[in-house]
């Protein structure tokens, strides 16, 4: 499969013949026969763009193709996603972004693309949850403490995330709607930003990504309360899961992921979500790049994360209108 994925990809294989009422163009005998493109939503340095940059020598190495990756950050992910949702389904361009996809499709009003239909998912390559975190000082040392702190004086806590409509501000509505609770949005730019104003006492709890409150949590600066998953993080064993706090149906855990554009061949996509699950689970890519970054290898193949990705734009589209957030242009 690794250099002959698609040698046996005929006109008969490749659908619209009798519908289309014309003849099938001549495909190429392997792919891929050019370079593959891989835009990256975010700027280059960070996360994302670094694992992007990781995989891409292996995956030219395997595909005896350059594997080139191209930078579009903006729009909360959407402008890199809309270039791809509309590139030509021809198995060259791939999109590398995160759960932030979801997020940014149930918040904005119209998207120039269908967020379901004009993006296949590919594969989910990692994950890891957030750590649900509050200042050294507080009396709210466990979820539990929030919640009847919350109860017991409406309107006097509050919580800070990284914007109206992130993925932090909605997984905070979604403890708010399972706790049952009340507590002030104060939006920041982002996490940076919210994790000095958690450290100064600012705001009373907040979520962050595992890899920027490490240290911290060790250190005593702040108070891990649970991570937003249903197990514990490797990381932080001594912090219990959401189930563990009381939150059992709490489960935010951002991911970074795969996406073609719609149309693309079924047999491309589960040959790439095939080789991106090889090179994500070897120990030596988990050791060097996914362990450094708090990050855990946890690849789902094309069909569960179609299901997990059109599950989670659901999800937070209530969360959207349940809680009154305003959406965006």
């Amino acid at each position: 499969m690794k250099h002959r994925l698609l040698s046996d990809l005929t006109c008969k294989a490749l659908l619209f013949v009798a519908l289309a009422g014309g003849t099938c163009q001549a495909q190429p005998a392997r792919w891929p026969d050019k370079p593959v493109r891989l835009i990256v939503s975010y700027n280059a340095g960070g996360t994302v763009d670094n694992l992007a940059r990781a995989m891409a020598p292996i995956l030219s190495r395997t595909w005896n193709q350059p594997v080139v990756v191209e930078n579009r950050p903006g729009a909360g992910t959407q402008l890199a996603a809309e270039m791809v949702a509309k590139s030509a389904p021809n198995g060259l361009t791939f999109l590398m972004t995160t759960s932030g996809l979801a997020t940014s499709s149930a918040i904005r009003r119209k998207l120039n693309y269908d967020p379901v239909k004009d993006l296949v998912p590919v594969a989910m390559l990692v994950s890891a949850p957030s750590v649900l975190v509050a200042p050294r000082d507080a009396v709210t040392r466990t979820p539990r403490d929030l919640i009847a702190a919350a109860k017991g004086a409406p309107g006097k806590y509050n919580y800070g995330s990284t914007g109206v409509g992130s993925g932090p501000h909605l997984a905070m509505e979604w403890l708010k709607s399972i706790a049952g609770i009340e507590l002030e949005h104060v939006p920041y730019k982002g996490d940076a930003e919210l994790f000095t104003a958690l450290t100064a006492g600012e705001v009373t709890v907040g979520v962050l990504p595992p890899q920027l409150v490490l240290g911290s949590v060790k250190q005593g600066t702040v108070v891990a309360l649970a991570v937003t998953g249903p197990n514990r993080y490797w990381a932080l064993p001594e912090v219990p899961s959401a189930v563990e706090a009381g939150l059992a149906d709490l489960d935010y855990q951002p991911w970074i992921a795969l996406f073609a554009p719609g149309g693309t061949p079924r047999e491309i996509v589960m040959a790439v979500s095939e080789e991106t699950r090889k090179v994500i689970s070897s120990p030596e890519f988990i050791a060097k790049y996914l362990r450094p970054w708090g990050a855990d290898a946890t690849p789902l193949g094309a069909e569960a994360f179609a299901t997990r990705y059109v599950n989670e734009i659901s999800l937070y589209k209530r969360i959207v209108r349940q809680a009154n957030i305003p959406q965006s242009d």
